[in-house]
């Protein structure tokens, strides 16, 4: 994803269509606060310091589904144009 808020959108998505019907009545009320009443902000705040961040559910079964945010840092590696500037202008 381009942005943390991305990122957290995807995972909020994800747990209002997806994951519901596996959890134990306590996950399924963990997964609606996370998605719905502000439970992932601090997911945001992390992911807007540089840190990684995350989420994990257990399924009936004792399965867990988890999910990882961590942020990217992309260094440009352009090289120096016709008029010796980096980049294409």
């Amino acid at each position: 994803m381009a942005t943390p808020q991305e990122a957290i959108r995807a995972i909020r998505v994800q747990l209002r269509a997806n994951h519901l019907f596996g959890l134990t009545p306590h996950e399924l009320a963990r997964a609606l606060y996370w998605s719905d009443k502000g439970g992932w902000m601090q997911a945001l705040g992390a992911l807007h310091r540089g840190e990684p961040c995350g989420f994990t559910l257990l399924l009936r079964g004792g399965r867990h589904i988890e999910w990882h945010v961590r942020p990217l840092t992309y260094v440009s590696l352009d090289a120096p144009g016709p008029n010796g500037r980096l980049g294409s202008r």
